[in-house]
């Protein structure tokens, strides 16, 4: 345990998976257009940082209120730090030099909150510790925002590597969900259906009382993703360059979550909250179904409209 801190199966598959997308993304991108996989390797950091802490923050303030004390004050002050991170990154100096000022703002934060403000104190640990507790769906709208942000940032056009990015990321995340699975922490309705996986009646290790067999969502996203990933990667050929892979991910994966969903443990001690009956990534599928249409209606006009797919550039790229 490096620095006090386990390491288990689910973080060595969640890193497995974030490892495999940026290379077969990359990968794509080098060979069926537009040629040139730089950006899609230089961005990694960026979206695996923000998609960290995405997932982070979406796991204590969509799913688990009751980890923080003042859930007011924790949010001013990861908006303050937000600002202060943006005010730093417009000061023209070198990329070091506003990691160390940001880094010293930090740490003279803990340092008064440690000795003046416990509880305070104890709030911005939880939020800042971000590999402790996550959730898939805000790492993957962090993940976004890291992506367009560093896209913009470089003044890349983002267009021509959506489909790459969609190539990559459905196996990525399909491995990811192994870790999901191996450790059980998405458990569903109680079930003596063929399908369910062997949860014990009480977890000897954590206490926890599953009552027996369940559903697991983490297998279930597994087999989802990997279904969608032989899919688009079937299509390739045919759709690469138009969107229309991207569109097909978010839109099959959103109606499949969305279904999932409402498969999700509702008689445990640590179940997720719900809004209006659903939950978070309920709320959050919705809006990627919508990217996922609107990228099928405008890969649809294009291919009709005679643009050629960037598969067809392969020769002048490679």
């Amino acid at each position: 345990m490096p620095f006090g801190q386990k390491i288990d199966v689910f973080g060595v598959l969640s890193t497995a998976g974030v490892i495999t997308g940026a290379l077969v993304a990359a990968r794509a991108a080098k060979k069926y257009g537009p040629g040139d996989d730089t950006p899609l390797r230089d961005v990694v950091p960026w979206a695996v940082v923000i998609g960290l802490l995405g997932g982070h923050f979406m796991h204590i303030f969509a799913y688990h209120l009751e980890l923080v004390h003042d859930v007011g004050l924790t949010l001013a002050t990861v908006f303050a730090f937000a600002v202060a991170g943006i005010f730093i990154y417009r000061l023209k100096m070198s990329e070091n030099a506003r990691w160390v000022i940001f880094g010293v703002l930090a740490g003279i934060y803990y340092l008064v909150t440690d000795k003046a403000f416990p509880e305070r104190h104890s709030d911005f640990v939880t939020t800042v510790k971000a590999w402790d507790g996550l959730s898939s769906m805000g790492g993957v709208l962090g993940a976004l925002a890291g992506i367009f942000i560093f896209f913009r940032k470089e003044k890349i056009p983002l267009t021509p590597y959506v489909d790459a990015l969609a190539l990559g990321t459905a196996p990525g995340w399909a491995i990811a969900r192994i870790g999901c699975y191996l450790v059980h922490d998405h458990p569903g309705w109680r079930t003596e259906s063929p399908l369910a996986v062997a949860y014990p009646v009480v977890d000897a290790l954590t206490g926890i009382k599953y009552g027996g067999p369940r559903y697991d969502l983490g297998l279930a996203d597994f087999f989802v993703l990997a279904s969608i990933s032989a899919l688009i990667w079937a299509l390739r050929k045919k759709l690469y360059g138009t969107g229309m892979l991207m569109g097909l991910l978010a839109t099959i994966y959103s109606v499949c979550r969305f279904s999932l969903d409402f498969v999700r443990a509702d008689d445990l001690g640590f179940v997720d909250k719900r809004y209006a009956g659903l939950t978070p990534a309920q709320f959050v599928v919705m809006g990627i179904f919508a990217v996922g249409v609107r990228l099928l209606i405008l890969g649809r006009q294009k291919a009709a409209g005679g643009s050629s797919p960037a598969l067809t550039r392969q020769g002048q790229s490679s």
